[in-house]
């Protein structure tokens, strides 16, 4: 293995000779956090296949070559492990909270059942239908279906714009064989990032190299998902009674140099519920709550959202009104969107920075977002970006660098998407028309 490399003050990151990266840093906690980062998600299945990321998720910890789902639980619980897992569009995390002497231990289980998944047919119909109760319930939450619509009209109907839960249909006509292929070509060693939290780095190697040092494979090729922008809108009843739009364009990747200032554009729009509670780092003094929820009582919510991928990303703003509001609550963001471009105050400029770098120090202060930080940032860079490296770039963001970055992303063609009462909405060439 190569030798340890301080990424900063506290991180260290090794490479094993089959590739997986390990990343760690010693936090001096009572306990140990440790991930299994898998750099394949929901952008990644093909036809036919759709929701493979989600039922491996689903299937994680049941049965592997070499053990039961029985049987494997009962060594979770004996070594005090607490399990969870979660899929994404571009990745799958496995974690799991331990005692720091127990670390050894629990990496050989976690790797057992992420290398090794047996995907036994009678398991996989019985987790069907609880996966599709799930997804179900998911259409509850108005805000998720309606960013799921924005990918979707964002990327087309394939990669990032692959929905993350699947349809009924097509969760019935996914095989065991469809998870042995979806695993078989992104679980490789290339693709696989093993972190620790509250670990002490070469002891947690060679850990890792015990239990992961027998998978093998270079990571694979990223299908390029290019932007193309567009409308989706989903005609429906909302549990809430609510419509719910998202307007948005071409935002930051992960590896853009435009990324640090769009965070601190991201934060600078802010915005929320119209019940928020107030306070210190609430953002109440957001464009979107000074601009929209504090003059216009009917909207409900007015919130800036960022996703950045490893090759795109969308950025816009999601709102919510009655549905007889709807096309008003159009007009209103696109009028903030349009604004972006527009000047900056000294006093929002400076707020933006001070609240993206509180954002990022408080976040860390969490044992299990530190671990998510070190696991996500060596897959998305290869490397470890610290919190003083961070807080140094978004000091440098000026006024005319969020100029810049809005101008970028407003001369890309408009995302529009909408679930409830959408017959009434302006149409799309109106609203681009407006922004642009």
């Amino acid at each position: 293995m190569s030798n340890s490399a301080p990424v900063d003050a506290k991180s260290q990151l090794s490479t094993l000779p089959n590739g997986i990266r390990v990343i760690s840093e010693n936090t001096n906690a009572k306990g140990a956090s440790l991930g299994v980062f898998v750099g394949t998600g929901s952008r990644d299945e093909v036809p036919g296949a759709a929701g493979a990321a989600k039922m491996t998720e689903a299937m994680a910890y049941a049965s592997s070559k070499g053990n039961t789902q029985f049987g494997f639980h009962h060594e979770v619980e004996a070594l005090g492990g607490v399990l969870n897992v979660q899929a994404s569009r571009e990745d799958i995390v496995y974690g799991v909270d331990c005692g720091d002497a127990q670390t050894g231990a629990m990496l050989e289980v976690l790797a057992d059942s992420v290398l090794n998944p047996d995907f036994r047919y009678h398991e996989v119909e019985d987790e069907k239908p609880r996966l599709k109760s799930k997804c179900a319930a998911a259409m509850d939450n108005s805000n998720q279906v309606v960013t799921e619509a924005a990918h979707v009209a964002a990327f087309g109907a394939s990669g990032l714009g692959n929905t993350i839960a699947p349809t009924h249909s097509k969760l019935a006509a996914l095989s065991e064989y469809d998870l042995g292929d979806f695993h078989t070509r992104g679980f490789t060693a290339g693709n696989i990032v093993v972190a620790g939290a509250g670990v002490e780095h070469d002891k947690f190697v060679k850990q890792v190299e015990a239990a992961f040092g027998s998978v093998s494979g270079s990571a694979p090729s990223k299908t390029a998902s290019p932007y193309t922008g567009g409308q989706y809108c989903i005609a429906g009843e909302p549990t809430d009674g609510m419509t719910h739009v998202v307007l948005g364009f071409n935002g930051a990747s992960w590896n853009s140099d435009n990324l640090i200032a769009t965070c601190v554009l991201h934060t600078l729009m802010g915005g929320g519920g119209s019940f928020s509670a107030g306070g210190p780092g609430k953002g109440m003094y957001s464009r979107l709550y000074l601009q929209v929820l504090n003059q216009h009582h009917w909207v409900q919510n007015a919130t800036a959202l960022n996703s950045p991928y490893t090759d795109s990303g969308l950025f816009g703003i999601f709102g919510s009104s009655m549905g007889a509001d709807a096309p008003a609550l159009v007009q209103v963001l696109a009028d903030q969107l349009a604004k972006m471009a527009g000047p900056v105050t000294d006093e929002e400029l400076s707020r933006a920075k001070a609240m993206t770098k509180s954002s990022v120090l408080m976040n860390l202060e969490s044992q299990a977002i530190l671990l998510e930080d070190l696991g996500k940032q060596v897959l998305c860079y290869g490397k470890r970006v610290g919190a003083p490296e961070l807080t140094a770039q978004i000091d440098k963001v000026t006024a005319a660098d969020l100029q810049k970055v809005a101008k970028e992303m407003l001369s890309t063609p408009l995302t529009y998407a909408a679930y409830g009462e959408t017959q009434a909405l302006p149409r799309y060439d109106v609203v681009a028309n407006s922004i642009n």
